[in-house]
């Protein structure tokens, strides 16, 4: 599993910062912003179609790297949390305790810090 992991991540990196123009994003959208920037745009493009590609290519490069550092992060704390548990004698984990309700109460509000019966009027 941890194998998949690395792999995913390198593919991540390979997908923006790759050079060749069928994979990398960044390649891509320089290779479209240059044909705008020279004036010679291809036939089957018009020069907004460039320019959403050139947009659209950078947005994906910025996701795939947001997502990448979200999964990065998350393994960290993750692994952050799994050691400080392991070096816990007692147990890490923190449960509310059992409020027994009436299962015919229609009056019932929840609330994050505790239960509140209204009563009916």
């Amino acid at each position: 599993m941890r194998h998949r992991y690395f792999v995913r991540t390198q593919y991540g990196v390979i997908k923006i910062k790759s050079l060749s123009y069928s994979i990398g994003f960044l390649t891509i959208a320089n290779k479209f912003q240059s044909l705008i920037n020279s004036g010679n745009i291809p036939p089957q493009y018009s020069q907004s179609q460039l320019v959403q590609l050139v947009f659209n290519n950078r947005v994906d490069a910025g996701l795939t790297s947001f997502f990448m550092i979200t999964v990065v992060i998350l393994a960290l704390f993750s692994i952050r949390t799994i050691l400080s548990a392991l070096k816990s004698a007692t147990p890490t984990s923190r449960e509310t305790p059992y409020l027994a309700i009436a299962a015919n109460d229609e009056n019932i509000i929840v609330n994050p810090e505790r239960i509140l019966l209204i009563p009916k009027s």
